[in-house]
């Protein structure tokens, strides 16, 4: 079974959506997912702090009512071929499986530092784009010029850097 980790959150402007690429440490499998602008931008800021936004506290209260640890988020593929996540919870030898969303699924993962990992069966259903369409996934890019252009005008005199 593929382990996966989150390689980048990016934007698309062939499609006009971001994208999460995830990826596995061998480099020999990797998603590309289209996410929401709100899913891309709690990604985006650092997962590990993310859920504190989102879920943190829920998460961490019924965890302890609960008595049960993290071991695993699943990746999985619903009937229509669409990412959920199953999060897997042991509690005194017994699994106890939630179903979450694609992003909050990885998210937890980063949080609570457990595998993110996906069946071959489910890898192999994954949809595959069109290679010639598909954005393709790259670790180290550039702001496009317009962002840069806006970042270089920016008057920065006068603040702080250790605000």
């Amino acid at each position: 079974m593929p382990r996966f980790t989150l390689n980048n959150v990016q934007w698309c402007s062939d499609h006009g959506h971001p994208f999460a690429v995830l990826g596995t440490e061998d480099h020999k499998h990797h998603l590309v997912v289209a996410i929401a602008v709100e899913e891309a931008q709690m990604l985006a800021v650092h997962p590990q702090q993310s859920i504190g936004i989102r879920v943190h506290g829920l998460l961490a209260t019924l965890m302890r009512f609960l008595d049960v640890h993290l071991e695993s988020v699943e990746l999985i593929l619903d009937d229509n071929l669409i990412l959920q996540s199953r999060i897997h919870l042991m509690r005194e030898g017994e699994r106890l499986h939630v179903q979450a969303a694609f992003v909050d699924g990885i998210a937890i993962a980063e949080w609570g530092a457990a595998p993110l990992w996906m069946t071959d069966y489910n890898l192999a259903r994954a949809p595959r784009p069109d290679e010639s369409h598909a954005p393709q996934p790259h670790y180290h890019g550039t702001l496009p010029s317009a962002f840069r252009d806006l970042i270089d005008s920016l008057d920065l005199q006068g603040l702080d850097p250790e605000a």
